[in-house]
């Protein structure tokens, strides 16, 4: 007996081909995108500004590049809501080191 696909709610886009999964949220992302731009602006921590950079250099347009920084951004969040622990600014900088 073959399961049936489950249905989503009507009017629900779906995040990418054939997945149930909701889009990201766009206010949530606009403000993790502020950060970037602040830690940018800031130079705090240095290594944002550096990543950005770096990506740029490497071919990625700005917005891509603070997309992919704001990617390790949530990451850290997560993580420090998770385990409650202080920020990490060494480990946050090898995370974007490791961004290609």
């Amino acid at each position: 007996m073959s399961k049936k696909p489950s249905k989503k709610p009507k009017g629900m886009p779906t995040h990418s081909s054939g997945d149930d999964m909701p889009p990201p949220n766009p206010y949530l992302k606009q403000h993790i995108l502020e950060a970037v731009d602040n830690q940018i602006r800031d130079n705090t921590p240095p290594s944002t500004r550096e990543t950005l950079e770096r990506l740029q250099a490497d071919g990625y347009t700005e917005k891509q590049a603070k997309e992919k920084i704001a990617a390790v951004l949530v990451e850290d969040i997560y993580e420090i809501m998770k385990n409650k622990t202080p920020f990490n600014e060494h480990e946050y900088a090898k995370r974007l080191n490791a961004l290609k």
